[in-house]
């Protein structure tokens, strides 16, 4: 979108300015002006609040063992109604891709990890959530290794590991994020 801003406006044989990438704000300002509009189009498709579409956004982030941030695709099947068509809007202005899993599902997820990290919003959301977002990425991790395993009892989580995830990830549950 920074080069289809950069180039609004343009005629044919028109050439594209570093005044205007500056005048734009780079990638930093074009992001961010795509971001805002996106959660603006959702707040009013769906009725919910700011923070709500945000939650939404948070089910497509983990959080790595460094603390970055990184994407999630996610199932759109296991998304509720009101969370999908939310990102919708996202999608609409490609800050979100759609896809087919390996298994033939339809998947979204986001399309560049500057997205995570550049627009104040998301990037605050996350920082607020990611320990629960670490704690969900090791519980699904864990859980896909075991059934890949063949689900053997003795690859079950200790009490006090299990205690520890539930601790960290009741938040983001209880308030639908995850």
């Amino acid at each position: 979108f920074t080069l289809a801003e950069l180039a609004r406006d343009l005629g044919r044989g028109d050439e594209l300015s570093s005044a205007r990438y500056d005048q734009l704000g780079g990638v930093r300002g074009a992001l961010t002006r795509q971001a805002d509009a996106a959660l603006d189009d959702a707040v009013r498709a769906s009725g919910r609040t700011r923070d709500d579409v945000l939650a939404g956004l948070l089910r497509l982030v983990t959080v790595d063992e460094q603390g970055n941030p990184t994407s999630w695709r996610v199932d759109r099947d296991d998304l509720p109604a009101a969370v999908g068509a939310e990102l919708d809007a996202f999608v609409a202005r490609r800050l979100l891709v759609t896809d087919t899993g390996d298994d033939g599902s339809a998947v979204i997820g986001v399309a560049h990890e500057a997205f995570l990290t550049e627009w104040p919003p998301l990037r605050e959301a996350i920082d607020a959530e990611a320990t629960a977002l670490r704690a969900r990425r090791a519980v699904e991790h864990g859980a896909a290794e075991w059934d890949r395993s063949g689900r053997p009892d003795e690859r079950l989580w200790e009490r006090g590991q299990l205690a520890a995830a539930v601790a960290d990830t009741v938040v983001v549950i209880s308030e639908g994020r995850s």
